[in-house]
């Protein structure tokens, strides 16, 4: 608070002395700080700070132990970075003499350090060292397999699972995928070879592979939505979603145009004669389609020269240039139109509804062979990692965990943990965001909490380094 209120009283011409500031600012341990800043001013160097600062004895705190202090980045190579940048000048710490130690520690702290300060910061390289585990900065990934091996049980999962690469996992899901396609092409799954059909009319062989793979990819995604439309079904979820009637159906749509459109055939009928004399060429050849509509019985001839006359090859509504029809002719027209644009539409998201309904049961299916394939072998990748601890830190798991359970995981991981830091959190997804968010919550709000432990989050990231679709990676939620 002593260097806010220099900063506000104080006119600061050196932009370099003012982001100095800045960061110590922001790295000072005493408050939870939320950093978004562009790439390049130093936003690991304050994320290293911080860390530094909770290690040394302060004002308010006789230093936090390694063990408490919980660094979540976003890749291997950044906890590596941070790490390496941490022990680096712990390191130099330990030999410093006494000049240098005291520049190094002013320039972090933002003021001289005392006797008690320089005497822990030459003690810090071996407590890290000797601390169990070191110092835990690690990948959200890394984080949540930690926490399923101290609960494995509670997890629903083998103490002696194994996690697997990417790599792996695709492969995995490769065969579950050549499983499920096999059995459709031998007749053992009946039930989903007119699906296939069906699909294969609308799409090429490649672009029904490709969207498989891209509803593979969204995996949590698609376990929440099967989740939702378990009790309807997911077609009568779809429908619902798109605005239909999920009892409708095309035969029904194509009655009730037959019914609305047979209204017309007399009034069409009547204004055929000024079409012919009123409107030249564009009238003759508009009466000349719209005699088909009233002339043929089969509904389905009269529906053809009805589009024909009305509608573009797009099914838009046809525009017949400089020509202007009278108020009455203008008035059937669109009304006409009107039926037909509707039905078009309706039919085309009946048709996008059951395409995605049978895509998104293959879909369910493949995954089905995907996970049960998995859980056989003992094997976790990385997104099982994040939906598995996501399940359990809410309570959410298959074997129902009651909430004295629940709290006690919470209790547990809470004792061990006193303060949070989130790097490059513009890329963390909303689910790995909860898993953060649970944890912060409960040892703020007092589940486990101990007195006289000041506790922070600490969360560093920039809006515009966002990798926006990877990994569901929102920048609206950082």
């Amino acid at each position: 608070k002593d260097q806010e209120r220099a900063h506000q009283n104080v006119e600061i011409s050196d932009t370099a002395a003012e982001a100095t500031l800045r960061q110590q600012i922001a790295s000072a341990p005493e408050q939870s700080v939320w950093v978004g800043a562009s790439a390049g001013t130093g936003k690991t160097k304050v994320l290293t700070d911080r860390v530094l600062r909770l290690l040394l004895p302060s004002e308010i705190s006789p230093g936090t132990e390694p063990h408490k202090i919980l660094c979540i980045t976003f890749t291997k190579a950044a906890a590596a970075e941070m790490a390496l940048r941490v022990s680096k000048v712990l390191g130099q710490w330990a030999v410093a003499n006494e000049e240098k130690l005291e520049e190094s520690l002013t320039k972090l702290l933002g003021k001289l350090p005392d006797d008690k300060q320089k005497e822990e910061a030459r003690k810090l390289f071996a407590k890290v060292v000797d601390a169990p585990g070191g110092l835990n900065i690690q990948t959200i990934h890394a984080f949540c397999e930690s926490v399923l091996r101290r609960f494995p049980v509670e997890a629903g999962l083998p103490p002696a699972f194994e996690v697997i690469e990417e790599a792996r996992s695709k492969l995995i899901l490769k065969q579950a995928q050549n499983k499920v396609f096999s059995k459709i092409i031998n007749g053992e799954e009946p039930e989903f070879l007119d699906k296939i059909k069906y699909l294969s009319l609308r799409a090429s062989d490649d672009r029904l592979l490709d969207l498989i793979n891209t509803f593979l990819k969204e995996r949590r995604a698609l376990s929440q939505l099967f989740e939702q439309n378990l009790e309807g079904g997911l077609y009568t979820g779809l429908m619902s979603q798109s605005g239909l009637d999920p009892n409708i159906t095309e035969e029904m749509l194509y009655r009730e145009l037959q019914k609305m459109l047979l209204r017309y055939v007399g009034d069409v009928e009547s204004i055929l004669p000024e079409l012919d004399s009123d409107y030249q060429k564009t009238g003759q050849n508009l009466a000349g389609k719209l005699r088909g509509f009233v002339k043929y019985e089969d509904f389905s001839e009269r529906l053809l020269f009805l589009e024909d006359a009305l509608l573009t090859k797009e099914k838009k509504p046809r525009s017949f240039g400089k020509t202007v029809f009278a108020p009455h002719i203008q008035t059937i027209f669109n009304g006409i139109t009107d039926e037909l644009v509707a039905y078009r539409d309706k039919v085309k998201r009946l048709e996008m509804v059951r395409g995605s309904s049978y895509v998104l049961e293959i879909v369910r299916k493949v995954l089905d062979v995907f996970v049960n394939s998995k859980y056989r072998q003992g094997l976790l990748d990385f997104d099982d990692l994040i939906e598995t601890t996501a399940n359990l830190l809410r309570g959410r798991l298959q074997n129902s965990l009651d909430n004295k359970s629940f709290e006690w995981i919470l209790y547990k991981l809470d004792y061990g943990i006193d303060h949070v830091l989130v790097d490059e959190a513009q890329d963390t997804n909303p689910d790995q965001w909860e898993i953060i968010s649970t944890i912060a919550n409960a040892f703020m709000e007092g589940l486990g909490a101990r007195e006289n432990t000041n506790r922070t989050l600490f969360v560093v990231g920039d809006r515009k380094q966002s990798i926006y679709s990877f990994q569901r990676a929102d920048p609206d939620v950082f």
